[in-house]
């Protein structure tokens, strides 16, 4: 379980300094871990260590992005972090708004909060078939594809329109 969050560390400047971070086998360091969030694809975490030897900040190591995370400490008091993918169901979605203080979000963040309610609420009413399309002409799968494309517009409406109403 991630404990006492927090949502200050949001660049290099304002990161979560970790002191005596091992560097080999021997020496001991600092590192630098914060949030960093990009409008169209979520957050991701980022590490900087300062090499020991030197002085000098090494290259920031960059996780894979989340539509939204949030730091904090695991049971050992480690940084950790809990966070919701893209894809997260409406169940995750309660479980980590009931685990983190939605007001201080930032607002990159509510609004991937809002996308993900928005999908969620639309593909409620969303049904899928699976149909055999071996030996269809050309013509029919052209048509196929243009329906595909037809339907996937409608359901991109819906959501665009429950994301305008959804409040976070």
């Amino acid at each position: 379980m991630i404990t006492n969050l927090f949502y200050t560390a949001v660049s290099p400047e304002t990161a979560y300094i970790i002191n005596d971070y091992p560097w080999g086998w021997t020496l001991k360091t600092q590192q630098k871990v914060w949030i960093e969030t990009d409008k169209k694809h979520g957050d991701r975490i980022v590490r900087q260590t300062l090499n020991p030897k030197n002085n000098v900040w090494c290259k920031p190591k960059k996780s894979t992005y989340e539509a939204i995370m949030v730091m904090g400490f695991n049971e050992e008091n480690h940084i950790s972090h809990i966070g919701l993918w893209h894809s997260a169901s409406a169940e995750e979605v309660n479980k980590f708004l009931s685990q983190i203080d939605k007001d201080k979000l930032t607002e990159a963040q509510k609004n991937q909060l809002r996308i993900i309610i928005a999908r969620n609420k639309v593909y409620e009413n969303v049904t899928f078939t699976v149909k055999n399309v071996t030996g269809q002409t050309d013509e029919e799968r052209e048509a196929h594809r243009k329906e595909q494309e037809a339907i996937q517009h409608k359901i991109n409406n819906a959501i665009y329109h429950e994301y305008k109403n959804t409040k976070v």
